[in-house]
């Protein structure tokens, strides 16, 4: 669906707020933040959204907003019509499209991890004294996010990494990170395949 520059300008900020404010829920809002078409048109970066706009459906736009959120700390309208941003968005497509070989493939990681290590796998989501391992390999960029989000759809060990956790620098950036993202990444997956997945690679 063809958007408008105005409807672009919401897209943006109201996804920014989506990752960056826990009061704030994009699919709640509907992706409507309070902004006057008064307001858009003394925007310094207005003709970025009539760019955005002539060159995105709305929902080609809001992957291209959520990929750049998820890769870079900071994004700001002019980040999104540079070369980079494109090459961003196009990966995300591959990983979203592929996610179920993704999740195969990152769950074959972690039974190779915990044969390595002999170990259960219920240690590769416990926190201990510091980071789980699973989060470590997360961070290293060894395991996808995606497939991070899904595990926990499944097992629901957010909560404990929460009150485990001690770091208050570093994690409480990535928590957000998973919370926020994980309503994109669970409505293009079908539950019951990946618990079928996780089932068929941790009993081979």
């Amino acid at each position: 669906m063809k958007i408008e520059a105005f409807e672009a300008c919401r897209l943006f900020h109201s996804l920014k707020l989506h990752f960056t404010r826990d009061s704030f829920d994009f699919f709640k809002s509907n992706g409507r933040i309070k902004i006057s078409e008064k307001t858009f048109l003394a925007k310094k970066d207005r003709f970025a959204y009539y760019r955005l706009a002539k060159k995105y459906h709305r929902e080609d736009l809001i992957d291209l907003i959520v990929s750049n959120i998820l890769e870079k700390d900071s994004i700001w309208s002019m980040t999104l019509l540079e070369p980079e941003a494109e090459d961003v968005l196009n990966g995300y497509r591959k990983r979203i499209q592929s996610i179920s070989y993704n999740f195969k493939e990152d769950i074959q990681k972690l039974v190779q991890w915990s044969e390595e290590n002999k170990t259960t796998l219920d240690d590769i989501l416990n926190p201990k004294d510091s980071y789980p391992p699973l989060l470590s390999m997360y961070m290293r960029r060894e395991i996808q996010i995606e497939t991070l989000i899904i595990l926990n759809s499944i097992l629901n060990f957010f909560p404990a990494w929460q009150r485990k956790i001690k770091d208050e620098i570093i994690w409480p950036k990535i928590h957000i990170k998973f919370q926020k993202y994980s309503p994109f990444v669970l409505s293009k997956i079908d539950i019951a395949n990946m618990k079928k997945i996780l089932k068929q690679e941790i009993s081979s």
